[in-house]
């Protein structure tokens, strides 16, 4: 088994679609200067609804979506998640394709604040979460249930498996440095860099392709 660790629920899946499009950039890259020409055109030619719903600080209705063009670039990504993943993929193919509207999920959370801020005073408030990437149905929060998703119930039940491997292998730092590949480095991407400052990484995984270096200090 392999150990994956991710920042969050909701930067996994922002890492997925990230994933697929570079995936999809690289097998169509035929089709690239006029896919980024139509998903620019959509994007500027967006619906007097969608622009509504962007420009309001509380925009949690989503706009309808719809199968995308299958000669886009989008489409050609689209295509490649359902024919790699099928109905499993279903919550990522909608928020790709939301993506493709330029829909901005924006939330009013001034709820959760103690005290409370009404929904009245939402217009001068700052207690709004703002997603570009937004799944539907995966809520913001800091700690999710290991029970509402099937992996992190397998991930779970192998926990003091991991653990102990990731001790063993992380106990000499110095062998690790030499043996390992960029061990706990700062950012090496703009994306990375979003993740926040004075984090550092072990990279197993990156955009669906395992490092083979430092895959293989953790065998388990």
């Amino acid at each position: 088994m392999k150990l994956i660790v991710f920042a969050s629920l909701a930067q996994c899946a922002r890492i997925s679609v990230d994933a697929f499009s570079i995936s999809s950039r690289t097998a169509f890259g035929k089709n690239r200067g006029v896919v980024n020409t139509n998903i620019n055109s959509r994007r500027a030619s967006l619906s007097r609804h969608e622009m509504v719903t962007s420009n309001n600080p509380s925009s949690t209705e989503l706009p309808e979506t719809s199968p995308l063009d299958p000669n886009s670039f989008a489409g050609l990504v689209e295509k490649g998640m359902i024919d790699r993943f099928g109905d499993g993929a279903s919550r990522i193919v909608e928020s790709w394709r939301l993506v493709d509207r330029g829909y901005e999920h924006r939330e009013f959370v001034g709820g959760q604040q103690d005290p409370p801020i009404s929904e009245e005073d939402s217009s001068n408030s700052n207690c709004h979460q703002h997603c570009h990437s937004y799944v539907p149905g995966l809520p913001a929060k800091t700690f999710h249930d290991v029970n509402e998703f099937e992996w992190t119930k397998k991930l779970a039940s192998r926990y003091s498996e991991i653990r102990e491997e990731f001790l063993s292998v992380t106990a000499d730092m110095e062998k690790l440095t030499e043996e390992g590949n960029n061990i706990w480095a700062g950012a090496l991407s703009d994306d990375a860099s979003s993740y926040g400052e004075g984090w550092r990484t072990l990279v197993l995984l990156d955009r669906g392709t395992w490092d083979p270096v430092n895959g293989n200090l953790f065998p388990k």
